[in-house]
């Protein structure tokens, strides 16, 4: 950001030599022409001294340089602070692509257990009914098995019998059925509860899934909101230098050119 100053013009003055800054100064600095011989200060001044135009131009041009100077390290100031800006950007997007594939890769072997889990439970379900059927297979054997054998001893015990044994063989018969059908609801029923149990765990596995989806995209949302009030709090702390400075330079300038009319008023002395 430049300053400029301004001179009055003033005539029988020594010239005034703009001195550039050394290592440790930030501005040109006004000094006096030592090499000028001066008169007592009752006789006129002869002096051999630059236009006071000339002079104020050098100092205009010196002022310009360091103007532009400065605002070209501003200007790479500001694309350093952008290209760090896009870098972030960059890695945030790249952390969030990271972590969506993580995500969906978690997604994908909760599903794959999932799937192994119901088809070891099918499977142990086929397995346990194929046992109940091999059960109930048996002991059909089992029951004709003992029937005929009952059967054959009261035939060859008690010819007379025979009649009064087959009613009982019936009854047996009709109730070994009700104990079948019996059996066959329960075993029914327990399937349908273990279908609504699956079921309801499946409808609370979604349920979950849904919750942590949501509790994800939150997240995301919280961090992107820290990452907008960091970015304007940084804003704001710019803005602060920048009026600091103006306000610096400012008082420069008005500085500066009090001394210089002092100075001035001194040598015309």
């Amino acid at each position: 950001m430049g300053c400029s100053s301004s001179l009055n013009n003033q005539n029988d003055q020594p010239p005034v030599i703009i001195q550039q800054p050394t290592s440790h100064q930030k501005e040109p600095v006004l000094v006096q022409n030592t090499d000028v011989k001066q008169k007592p200060l009752n006789v006129n001044l002869n002096l051999e001294k630059r236009p006071l135009q000339e002079t104020i131009s050098f100092q205009a041009a010196n002022e310009e340089k360091a103007r532009l100077q400065a605002a070209n390290e501003e200007k790479a100031r500001l694309q350093a602070a952008n290209e760090e800006k896009a870098r972030l950007q960059a890695a945030n997007e790249e952390k969030a692509r990271l972590q969506a594939a993580n995500e969906e890769k978690a997604r994908l072997q909760a599903a794959n257990e999932e799937k192994a889990r119901l088809q070891a439970a099918n499977e142990e379900k086929a397995r346990l009914q194929a046992a109940n059927e091999e059960k109930a297979r048996l002991q059909a054997a089992n029951e004709e098995k003992a029937r005929l054998q009952a059967a054959n001893e009261e035939k060859a015990r008690l010819q007379a019998a025979n009649e009064e044994k087959a009613r009982l063989q019936a009854a047996n018969e009709e109730k070994a059925r009700l104990q079948a059908a019996n059996e066959e609801k329960a075993r029914l029923q327990a399937a349908n509860e273990e279908k609504a149990r699956l079921q309801a765990a499946n409808e609370e596995k979604a349920r979950l899934q849904a919750a942590n989806e949501e509790k994800a995209r939150l997240q995301a949302a919280n961090e992107e909101k820290e990452i907008e009030e960091d970015i304007n709090k940084q804003t704001t702390i710019l803005l602060t230098q920048e009026q600091q400075s103006v306000t610096l330079c400012v008082w420069s300038v008005f500085i500066k050119n009090i001394l210089i009319s002092e100075l001035l008023q001194i040598l015309i002395l």
